[in-house]
């Protein structure tokens, strides 16, 4: 286990794919298989072959087809099925990619579909998809996430990681306010951990102070956009983002929440009634003066107005040309 979780951090990966000697497919080790590991007292030694034959092992052989998508799959497809299994006891935030003939071509994280999502679909897919949607409104909240203080041995941490099936801890002294925010530890922290033989009763707090970590660089507030957490995770390198309210800590967002975001959505294709609203229509009577609809027109950011009589019924809609040819032919 030792020599994957190496590979894995040089790399800067949350997953290994694992091949027997026949080079054949395995499973895949993740780094929710290391927390599992380390809380449980297994040693670094301890090969990942006879890992992946644990019940604990998040993807293990028999699990590999049903978490397998094909080159050409969507990444709304991808997320779909990502989504699936999200909430079940052995959940797995990762995919593999293969070909139709089984070969392995790669792994997909949580982060990697929530950075394409965000950066390769196109831009009004995307907002279709999310609107205006905010950090608040996709975060999962504070009160369901596991908090432990400072003094808090590094072993029951994990074990809250694990037991609550979220992948992060927040660490904190008191009321969950910024000041009193210590950090937050996620899968990579065990990852680090481990590697480096940090001893299962060390206390949280000053452990992290050692690593200095500094959790503001994963703060965000609650009105900041769905893009804007997405692409705070790519700058940094973090699949969790605390996100802020004056307050305090108002909840943490995921890579796999901002992925699930997306593909939540209604899937259907966008029909002319998804765009009412969004801008707004203009409605004027039929007697008003060409100066005041333009006047309108022009404060809500539009292009034209419907025209409707004393008795409410369409009498037509007025455009911008329609005032080029008025303008252009004199009319007051």
């Amino acid at each position: 286990l030792a020599d994957a979780v190496d590979i894995i951090m040089i790399h800067d990966r949350s997953a290994a794919a694992v091949l027997g000697d026949d080079g054949t497919l395995r499973g895949v080790l993740t780094e929710n298989d290391i927390v599992h590991a380390y809380s449980m007292g297994a040693l670094p030694t301890c090969s990942v072959g006879d890992w992946l034959c644990t019940r604990l092992a998040r993807m293990p052989k028999d699990l590999v087809d049903k978490l397998t998508v094909r080159p050409t799959s969507t990444l709304l497809e991808a997320v779909a099925l990502l989504n699936e299994q999200a909430e079940g006891e052995s959940a797995c935030r990762h995919l593999m990619v293969r070909s139709e003939e089984g070969q392995l071509l790669g792994i997909l994280s949580a982060l990697d579909l929530a950075r394409a999502l965000y950066s390769a679909c196109p831009e009004e897919e995307v907002a279709r998809r999310v609107g205006g949607s905010t950090a608040a409104e996709v975060m999962k909240p504070q009160s369901a996430l596991p908090v432990c203080s400072s003094t808090t041995p590094l072993l029951q941490v994990l074990r809250q990681m694990r037991s609550s099936r979220q992948n992060c801890v927040l660490v904190a002294d008191g009321a969950l306010a910024a000041s009193g925010l210590q950090g937050v530890v996620t899968p990579r922290d065990a990852f680090r951990a481990f590697v480096e033989h940090v001893p299962l009763s060390v206390q949280v707090g000053p452990w992290l102070r050692g690593l200095r970590s500094d959790w503001t660089l994963r703060a965000v507030e609650t009105e900041d956009s769905v893009q804007h957490c997405a692409t705070r995770m790519v700058e940094h390198a973090v699949h969790h983002l605390v996100v802020m309210s004056p307050g305090g800590v108002a909840g943490v967002v995921s890579a796999t929440d901002l992925a699930h975001a997306v593909g939540s959505a209604d899937s259907r294709p966008a029909q002319v009634g998804d765009l009412l609203g969004q801008g707004g229509t203009i409605v004027c009577g039929a007697g008003s003066t060409l100066a005041d609809v333009v006047d309108v027109v022009m404060m809500h950011d539009r292009t034209a107005a419907a025209v409707v009589g004393d008795d409410g019924a369409l009498q037509g809609v007025l455009t911008e040309n329609d005032i080029v040819r008025a303008y252009s032919m004199g009319a007051l």
